[in-house]
């Protein structure tokens, strides 16, 4: 399995999980056992294995979005304006991390409290779906967009629930000496990462995440590269 290398996909446009059962038979979850597994990005079997895209139905994409903006609503006008085909559990999860960031950044580190309420309830509590939800696309981006930050991803710790705690410390390992997402898949599955195919013609660069960052002026790109990469 190879994925193809490029940091500014959508993370939630190729990727789906699939909760894998625990070994011993248990009914915990563990986020590290999810697989990230292509819908069909790039022909001949080639994964862009660079997002997440865990589709709920209506009813329960409905409950998670009425949760978020009852205790933010000020993401009300933004997440309710998202395509049905984009507004997976994931998709919502990851805005609101992105969201907590900035608030924390704002100076208003109280008003962060529900949303790691929420990621804790879901993960303790959640169908499989929605706890992957809760620790690839919340915990997972808040770790991602608050390493671009002053503020630096400790500054959450404090929030964690037990739940979130494990699952945060687990995403911090797997991330360990890696920038980008498609990194942390390629050791999650085994795969290779390979250039795209006309950097087989040219000497590559490899651009840090703060490089990357510090070319891009369009603020939805950048909020995407914030979202799939690390400092």
């Amino acid at each position: 399995m190879e994925i193809l290398c490029n940091p500014i996909f959508d993370k939630f446009s190729v990727i789906k999980i699939a909760e894998r059962p625990n070994p011993g038979g248990g009914g915990g979850f563990n986020p590290r056992k999810a697989s990230r597994t292509s819908v069909g990005f790039s022909p001949g079997g080639t994964i862009a294995c660079l997002g997440l895209c865990s589709l709920l139905s209506s009813s329960d994409m409905s409950r998670i979005l009425n949760e978020i903006m009852h205790a933010y609503p000020s993401l009300a006008i933004e997440l309710s304006s998202l395509p049905a085909d984009e507004s997976s559990d994931s998709r919502l999860m990851a805005e609101l991390a992105t969201h907590v960031v900035d608030l924390v950044e704002a100076g208003h580190c109280e008003e962060i409290r529900p949303a790691f309420e929420l990621a804790e309830h879901l993960i303790a509590a959640g169908p499989g779906g929605e706890r992957g939800a809760a620790v690839l696309g919340f915990l997972e981006t808040v770790q991602n967009v608050a390493s671009h930050r002053k503020c630096g991803m400790a500054a959450f710790e404090q929030f964690l629930g037990p739940g979130s705690q494990c699952a945060w410390e687990e995403l911090i390992e797997a991330w360990r000496g890696k920038m980008s997402l498609a990194e942390v898949v390629a050791s999650e599955t085994g795969a290779r990462l390979r250039p795209r195919w006309w950097e087989f013609w040219r000497k590559r660069d490899r651009r840090t995440p703060s490089e990357l960052l510090s070319q891009v002026q369009n603020p939805e790109l950048r909020k995407i590269i914030e979202q799939i990469t690390r400092e």
